[in-house]
């Protein structure tokens, strides 16, 4: 899924829990409204660089974002509009730069926000074998953003691990 993406998105409060690897052919897309990555634990997958990253932020917070992010190569987008930034919008600056297929990775607010704005077209939802405890689901849809979907593929792989992908319907 990566291989054939422009762009990774995910939150930073993702990036800073789990750490992140850069991917080696997309760009990698940071969302944060406060440029906060301390501890983000991100590093590079073979052949990545890390002019590869992106930092999305509004766009009245482009320069403290700028300042904060101390990594070279690293570049950062200004979202147009209010503070609160909108799938709408996140999408609207990566297209500009030309990025069309996007991968939202999450976390689960981010996510979340993708799902209600409907802008996801097809879900790949990933099942360990495993029974943990979750502090919050992987997404959170109501009745008013619960997307129709057709299921596209199902894997098991020798680990016992679950790969469905889900496609909305148009």
């Amino acid at each position: 899924i990566r291989r054939d993406a422009d762009v990774v998105v995910v939150g930073a409060q993702s990036v800073r829990a789990e750490g992140y690897v850069i991917p080696s052919g997309a760009r990698l897309a940071i969302v944060t409204s406060s440029g906060d990555l301390d501890g983000h634990g991100l590093t590079l997958s073979p052949g990545a660089a890390a002019d590869q990253v992106l930092i999305v932020c509004p766009a009245s917070r482009v320069a403290m974002v700028t300042d904060r992010a101390q990594q070279p190569g690293v570049q950062v987008i200004g979202v147009a509009g209010s503070d609160r930034m909108t799938p709408h919008g996140i999408l609207g600056a990566l297209s500009e730069l030309g990025h069309r297929r996007v991968v939202c990775e999450g976390g689960p607010s981010l996510a979340s926000q993708f799902v209600a704005a409907g802008v996801i077209d097809e879900f790949c939802v990933t099942v360990a074998p495993v029974i943990e405890p979750a502090q919050h689901p992987f997404v959170t849809v109501t009745a008013q953003t619960r997307p129709d979907t057709d299921v596209d593929g199902l894997l098991v792989d020798g680990a016992g691990v679950s790969y469905l992908r889900l496609r909305v319907r148009a």
